[in-house]
């Protein structure tokens, strides 16, 4: 089990704490592709304990999903929308979303809460008490697709398209420029 140099967790809240952050290396590094046993050795702990803790697989999983959640609503700005912080969280954020989104075995909501689209959706809304709730959605759906996509595949865009150095710093600044525009984000960074 484990490394030695990985101290084995003591108590429910480190067992867990360990069994959620291996299940997140994991999704990032292999999708879902993983068993509990293989979650369970990097986390140094026995796996029945993922059974214990979460009921099974799925159950680690969307506890995972979650807990990544959670780390980007802490990185949300004080009224509820993505800034900089979220920005810069893109690439780790897309490979994490594209392993999930694209295993056909994850056609279940594998994630409890949505509270940063809500949020962002949400305080559109707020500033503009008139916009209907589906153009808040849709607003952060494009610019969230946008960042997204941008997140993931910035250097094979950067690549295609030849750009020079100074080339990609000006795509980037553009790419940003119009999620902030497209997200009714407040000022541009």
């Amino acid at each position: 089990m484990g490394d030695a140099e990985t101290p084995k967790p003591s108590g429910p809240a480190e067992v867990c704490d360990a069994l959620i952050e291996a299940a997140l290396a994991l999704i990032t590094e292999e999708g879902l592709h993983f068993g509990v046993r293989q979650v369970a050795e990097r986390a140094n702990v026995n796996h029945g304990l993922v059974h214990r803790y979460f009921g099974s697989k799925a159950g680690l999983v969307t506890a995972a999903l979650d807990r990544y959640t959670e780390r980007l609503e802490d990185r949300l700005d004080p009224d509820g929308r993505p800034g900089e912080a979220v920005w810069d969280a893109l690439p780790e954020m897309a490979i994490l979303y594209a392993r999930v989104a694209i295993d056909p075995s994850s056609e279940a909501d594998l994630f409890s809460k949505h509270p940063v689209m809500n949020g962002w959706a949400a305080s559109i809304r707020s500033e503009d008490p008139e916009r209907s709730e589906l153009a808040a959605k849709a607003e952060v759906a494009v610019a969230a697709s946008l960042a997204l996509g941008w997140g993931l595949y910035r250097r094979l865009f950067m690549q295609s398209v030849g750009a020079t150095q100074a080339e990609a710093e000006a795509i980037e600044a553009e790419v940003r420029r119009r999620f902030w525009e497209l997200g009714r984000l407040d000022g541009t960074p």
